[in-house]
């Protein structure tokens, strides 16, 4: 209805308030008439910057979202779209009206592709996803990510306290990009969506627990990472919790494996445990220098809310589950009949 509205306004404005002619109506009919209401696929459609009415007419019939060439270029001269016709990509169908079809072409809104991010990927997976999808290019995602100056822009972090990269800080959610944004914006989206989901009860809490933002997202991502079942999140998150007060080494396969992701195949080898980078916790005290990967909210509240227990030490059944454990007694004897009688 709205766009017959604009077509009643075209006409009028165009030949002044007399009557139109029966021509000017035709033309009229034609413009909030869809080609075919009963074909509802959507058609990819690219127009290219300074392409011709000719051109874009063409790749409509081809597609049959328009169902006569010469009416539609004229309907663009009568209410004069071509003149602001906006390059991008953009979905039509045969079941939109010209006039709608023109709205869309002249409204630089582009055609979204649906980009998720899971709970626990890092940035090295999620500049994969984009490269797959041709939403930006992997090299330039990945340099930004890294770019002191850039995160510092983002404002998530004091000047002297720029970690090495915005790994963590690229929240799980699904979002919806076109192709026009930048590598650049896209961050600067996944940034802001993590600040949304940041509020001053997290703020609050961090106080009571003494610990930065910054090293609770590093010990988020590590649960995220450990845990396959949901439910044992806040107890992973306990052993953690208490072994930093013990001044324990944290000893996660999963630090150790982001360590050596240029190189990791999936699998975890004795070997690597004793590579030493600034992410092996078995190699070094406490936290690693950054985050491991892009925690959700249930590990951020796992690791602000651990469960209460004496836990040291935990070790995989190889489906998602866990035996925890207070002694190393017990732990070894767990690692026995999980890890080496398995296999």
């Amino acid at each position: 209805m709205e766009f017959a509205k604009n077509g009643i306004k075209v006409i009028f404005l165009l030949f002044g308030f007399s009557l139109p002619t029966l021509p000017l109506m035709k033309f009229f009919i034609f413009g909030i008439r869809a080609s075919n209401p009963y074909r509802h696929e959507m058609h990819l459609i690219k127009i290219s910057p300074g392409i011709s009415p000719n051109e874009v007419t063409r790749i409509l019939l081809n597609h049959g979202i328009i169902a006569n060439g010469k009416k539609f270029i004229w309907l663009g001269k009568l209410g004069r779209f071509w003149k602001s016709l906006k390059a991008g990509e953009y979905r039509l169908s045969p079941h939109q009206s010209p006039f709608k079809i023109f709205h869309v072409l002249t409204s630089g809104v582009n055609a979204f592709y649906p980009l998720t991010i899971r709970e626990g990927e890092n940035i090295y997976e999620i500049s994969e996803k984009i490269k797959k999808k041709g939403l930006g290019q992997k090299k330039i995602f990945l340099s930004l990510c890294k770019n002191r100056e850039f995160i510092q822009s983002l404002g998530l972090f004091d000047t002297d306290s720029i970690p090495p990269s915005l790994e963590g800080y690229l929240f799980p959610e699904t979002y919806f990009f076109d192709r026009s944004l930048t590598e650049a914006e896209m961050i600067q989206t996944m940034v802001k969506q993590f600040l949304l989901n940041w509020n001053p009860h997290k703020q609050l809490r961090l106080h009571t627990l003494q610990i930065s933002r910054h090293h609770l997202i590093i010990l988020a991502s590590m649960i995220e990472k450990e845990a396959g079942c949901s439910l044992e999140r806040p107890i992973i998150s306990s052993v953690f919790h208490n072994r930093i007060k013990k001044k324990m080494r944290l000893q996660s396969c999963a630090t150790a494996a982001y360590g050596i992701w240029h190189r990791f195949q999936g699998k975890i080898h004795k070997t690597d445990l004793w590579e030493k980078n600034k992410y092996n916790t078995y190699r070094i005290k406490n936290l690693p220098i950054g985050p491991i990967a892009n925690p959700g909210n249930a590990a951020i509240h796992a690791a602000l809310y651990p469960t209460k227990t004496n836990y040291l030490y935990f070790v995989s059944h190889n489906n998602g589950t866990h035996t925890f454990s207070e002694t190393l007694v017990a732990h070894n004897r767990a690692v026995k009949k999980y890890q080496l009688n398995a296999q």
